[in-house]
């Protein structure tokens, strides 16, 4: 449990500056002013339930331990901060592009689908 804890501080300690990088491109978008400073929360939420498949109330039920000082990122186990890494990083190409949410949002959805489509077994029928 101690190693599971060291590894998940580790891979959110890695993650800071790509997040850093995030707020930066989001504060820059062009459709930041439609919802200001709530595009944060918004992007963060999104990819955090995609990864994890749950409900940000869902993410946060599952630790006995939560308090408002945690944000979702330290909620996530190790495995599920590999897929909001890789995912993060397509969402800052998306928004410096200049593309809006939609799209951003169809992005993350599909990459999930397909790397659950691709990491699970395929059954034999024989």
């Amino acid at each position: 449990m101690r190693n599971e804890l060291q590894a998940r501080q580790i891979a959110r300690a890695v993650e800071k500056p790509q997040g850093k990088t995030l707020h930066q491109a989001i504060t820059e978008w062009g459709h930041f002013s439609r919802h200001g400073n709530m595009w944060h929360t918004i992007i963060r939420t999104l990819l955090a339930c995609t990864v994890t498949g749950l409900t940000k109330k869902q993410i946060q039920a599952r630790d006995t331990d939560w308090r408002k000082e945690k944000t979702l990122l330290d909620l996530l186990t190790l495995e599920e901060m590999e897929r909001y890494k890789l995912l993060e990083g397509i969402v800052i190409a998306m928004i410096m592009a200049g593309s809006d949410y939609d799209p951003i949002k169809q992005a993350i959805k599909n990459t999930i689908a397909t790397k659950k489509a691709v990491t699970v077994p395929q059954q034999n029928d024989f």
